[in-house]
């Protein structure tokens, strides 16, 4: 609550600062709280929501510690397993499955078989990134059918259960 509070307050003040340096007024930002004022904040809500913007890797490690804590959170959570992050923020991924699991809430289900060959041996690490598709994915959740996998450990596919991909325009992951 504090940090939404701490960024809602920064914002608001970016706002004014900005409405100056294009020459505007302030009441601008006064408008948009009011009744009639409402159908331009709709309107500015919507260009904010076209815009392209990235969920930093702490953050969305964050959440999804936060996400799995009333379930039963692992430490591996944060590092591997970003599904409740990625639904909050209504991010798509695309699902793998192993042969035997043909569902997922992501969308339709493919056969982990396709990512075998980007897969295979490589160490597992927290946002890592992957080609598939003649794109760079971020591997945002992956799931051994049994026991954990470690930040490190090499990638047996055929010990998977589920992997999720995200295009990689969706995150910086520097930070």
């Amino acid at each position: 609550m504090v940090r939404g509070m701490s960024a809602a307050s920064r914002l608001v003040a970016l706002l004014f600062e900005e409405v100056a340096n294009q020459n505007g007024y302030e009441e601008i930002l006064f408008y948009l709280t009011t009744k009639r004022g409402r159908a331009n904040l709709q309107s500015t809500v919507q260009h904010l929501l076209s815009l392209e913007w990235r969920v930093r890797k702490s953050v969305i490690m964050q959440m999804a510690r936060e996400e799995c804590a009333d379930d039963e959170y692992m430490d591996n959570d944060e590092r591997f397993f970003w599904e409740p992050a990625l639904q909050k923020l209504k991010l798509p991924y695309v699902c793998f499955y192993a042969m035997d699991n043909e569902s997922g809430d992501g969308g339709p289900a493919r056969n982990i078989e396709e990512l075998r060959s980007v897969l295979a041996g490589k160490p597992a690490t927290p946002g890592m990134v992957v080609l598939w598709n003649d794109e760079n994915h971020v591997v945002t959740s992956i799931q051994k059918d049994q026991g954990n996998l470690l930040p490190g450990d090499p990638i047996d596919v055929d010990s998977l259960e589920f992997v999720h991909l995200t295009p990689i325009h969706y995150f910086d992951l520097e930070n």
